[in-house]
Parts: structure tokens; sequence; C-alpha cells
């Protein structure tokens, strides 16, 4: 082999003076892959949950008088009495101690027992009638709300007589909770409600404006403006719900609020009043 030939470089590890070297590869970091990043976290939503309604219930005229029953059956069906049953139960949240001891009054009087109740028809109509007019919120339907700041609200309460503003009461351990009515508005008092955002009912009164949150205010102003149609077909009343003011003697000119009587005039076309 000539001096100008070399041999090519090997490729095992050379020695040096008795030392072996070796060619070390420093390990380079591992960067983020899209395997193994993980994904952001979603942003927090601040707003309140709206539940969707799904369930609804309608009344279905008997079509016939037939029908077909279960006869030597090993179970019975039994159909609570749920004024009798509120009644003298503690449980129910939607009475007062005054409501309830007033209920058990006219049971003692009328001799109604809490387990058989009674089969006297008057005296039926006595307690559905006592039941309605003096229990405030009992057969209203409650949606969970809050006012501004101080008010306290925590339920508002509609009915067919009106809305209540409501607030748990927390009671000692010999008496049970109930609800406190802060604030009672009937049919009358409300010209129309709307729902400026999501989640916020604006209630125009006729004196003042109420602001309420709820996650249920679609189904709130529903019900609302169901109640309010319903009252406007048999009333020859109406609310005026802004101002209107004229110069023509032959118009009739009115405020906000204002409570305005209809007449019905002959000669004029349906749906128009005088």
């Amino acid at each position: 082999m000539s001096q100008n030939q070399r041999k090519p470089p090997s490729s095992r590890p050379k020695e040096e003076g008795g030392i072996k070297v070796t060619k070390m590869t420093k390990p380079r970091p591992v960067g983020p892959t899209s395997a193994n990043i993980s994904p952001a976290p979603p942003p927090v939503s601040r707003d309140l949950p709206v539940e969707e309604e799904i369930t609804q219930t309608q009344l279905h005229s008997r079509t016939s008088d037939e029908y077909y029953t279960y006869t030597n059956v090993p179970w019975k069906l039994y159909t609570r009495k749920e004024v009798v049953h509120d009644t003298f139960s503690e449980a129910c949240i939607r009475l007062t101690q005054e409501e309830r001891q007033k209920m058990r009054a006219l049971f003692a009087e009328n001799k109604v027992d809490q387990v058989s109740g009674t089969h006297d028809e008057n005296v039926k109509k006595k307690v559905v009638t006592m039941a309605k007019d003096s229990w405030e919120i009992y057969f209203s339907r409650l949606f969970p709300a809050s006012g501004s700041v101080g008010t306290g609200v925590q339920v508002l309460s509609v009915s067919h007589k009106g809305i209540k503003l409501l607030k748990m009461v927390k009671s000692s351990s010999n008496a049970p909770d109930y609800f406190r009515v802060l604030r009672p508005y009937s049919y009358s008092d409300i010209l129309f409600v709307s729902i400026p955002s999501k989640n916020m009912l604006e209630f125009n009164l006729i004196n003042e404006k109420l602001i309420l949150f709820s996650a249920k205010a679609p189904q709130v102003k529903h019900m609302i403006d169901y109640f309010l149609t319903e009252l406007k077909k048999d009333s020859e009343y109406v609310v005026a719900v802004r101002n209107y003011i004229t110069e023509d003697r032959t118009l009739l000119s009115f405020h906000k609020g204002d409570i305005i009587r209809l007449q019905h005039m002959d000669g004029l076309e349906a749906g128009t009043h005088s």
C-alpha cells in the first residue's frame, strides 16, 4: 500500500493511551407533539342553566263508556287526598303554620278524619274553597329566581291570582320550614312581561319595573302571558301600557297604567270598541 493512500476511518472505537474513546450523542429533548398535547379546558360558562321542559299534560275526553279493569289482583290503588294529607303533615313547605292550623280547625268542626277524609259533598266544597282562597302559594307553580342585591328573593310563585316573590324561612326543629311572601302582585298590576336578555325577566308594572333573573325565564313569561290573555278575554277593561295624549276631543287621552272600560257600540265591526 502506498503512503499516499490512507485507510478509511474505522467505525470501531479508537484506543488512545489505553483509554477507550467512544463517540457519544447528547439526547435531544423531545418536543411536544400533537399526540401528547392535552386539549385546553373549555371556557367556564357563567350562564344559568336552562332546562328544556318536555313534559306536557293534556286532558283527554272519554270516547266511549266501555272500559277494561282487573279483578282479583294482589295490589290496591289509593287516591291521595293532597289537601287533607298536607294539612296534617309538617313536610309541606307551601303552607305556613297559621294556614295549617286554620284548616285543621275546619276539619275538627266538620269531623274530617285524616285517614278516611269525608264523604259529605258540602264539606268537601268548604275545604277546597278555603284552601283556594286562603292558602297563598299552595296552588302556584314555583320557579327559581333572584332579584337585585338585598331583595332576598329566592323563588317566584305564579298562579291564577298573580305572582309572588318568596323567600325560604328556616324554622326551628319544632316548626317546619316555609316560604315567606315578600311581595305580591296581581295581574291588574302587570302590564306586560319581556325578556331583554337571557335569563332576565322585566315586569312592566303600573307604577314600577321589576327585574328578576331565572333560568326558567321563557316558561315564566309564557305562563304569565297566558293568564293575562285569558283574563282580557272575559274583561270589559284594559290597562294602558303607554301614554297617549291628543288634542282631538273625539279621541281619548290616557296615561300608562290607566284602567279603561271598553264599550260596545252598534254599527262597529267585530273587535272594535269605543
